[in-house]
């Protein structure tokens, strides 16, 4: 990775948990599009992609995915209560919530 304010290249081991999982968010995003290009709009499915993110970054990634979300299928697994509450509130209520077994809030 590299450091847009010093140019300084940091290895991937060296970032925190959450900016690493930002990375694999980013690519599989970036992969989704490429296989996408002139067709159908493949699904995006996560499954605790936000597990190491801070409030902060859950909620900018939930901005993003609501902003591509058009016309794609988006299935995110979690099993924390606050990011079912921010998806709800950042897709304005355009989501639809199966909760299977027990789910605590945080």
């Amino acid at each position: 990775v590299v450091s847009p304010e010093t140019g300084e290249v940091t290895p991937a081991s060296a970032l925190s948990g959450g900016t690493t999982d930002q990375l694999y968010l980013a690519v599989r995003l970036a992969a989704a599009e490429l296989f996408s290009a002139g067709g159908e709009k493949l699904p995006l499915i996560l499954d605790e992609a936000f597990a190491q993110y801070d409030d902060h970054r859950t909620e900018q990634a939930l901005k993003f995915i609501t902003k591509i979300a058009d016309g794609r299928q988006v299935i995110f697994l979690t099993c924390k209560g606050r990011e079912v509450e921010l998806a709800r509130e950042i897709s304005g209520g355009r989501c639809n919530v199966l909760q299977l077994g027990y789910m605590e809030s945080d």
